[in-house]
């Protein structure tokens, strides 16, 4: 069976973690934590120990500081040959032909219409809907209010 790794820090982990978790039961699916430095860097090591042909990995890491930090995460687990996949949450519509991108959130009850392009990076909160033809670019948080 491979390895689901969910990868990152903060709130926004926990939350990741979580949806893999219910949405993947049969699945083993891990949560690890990027420990940073006092001036925010990233301790690396921890891909060190992962094997990319034994899984996938979903970087998730708060908003805070305007997605840079993710990204930098992101490019990091790309750069040691790690695939990164999208999240759809059960419940959550897509439709046939729309695209999502790698390392994309989709919440429950979120909306995805015909001919959408959804870059990567990008997370698509609970009850969010995107109507036809609707391109995101890389690295957007939509949340429903």
């Amino acid at each position: 069976m491979k390895s689901r790794w969910i990868v990152g820090g903060g709130d926004y982990l926990e939350h990741a973690y979580q949806a893999w978790k219910q949405a993947r039961p049969d699945e083993a699916v891990e949560k690890i934590e990027v420990p940073q430095s006092p001036d925010y860097a990233f301790d690396l090591n921890v891909f060190d120990a992962l094997d990319p042909a034994q899984g996938a990995m979903f970087i998730a890491f708060d908003e805070r500081f305007g997605n840079f930090k993710r990204m930098e995460l992101l490019q990091a687990a790309m750069e040691r040959g790690f695939a990164l996949e999208p999240f759809v949450a059960p419940g959550a519509s897509v439709a046939p032909d729309a695209v999502i991108g790698p390392n994309v959130f989709v919440g429950a009850n979120a909306s995805i219409g015909s001919s959408a392009h959804v870059e990567y990076n990008c997370v698509i909160h609970a009850g969010v809907n995107l109507g036809f033809g609707v391109r995101l670019r890389p690295s957007c948080w939509l949340i429903w209010a």
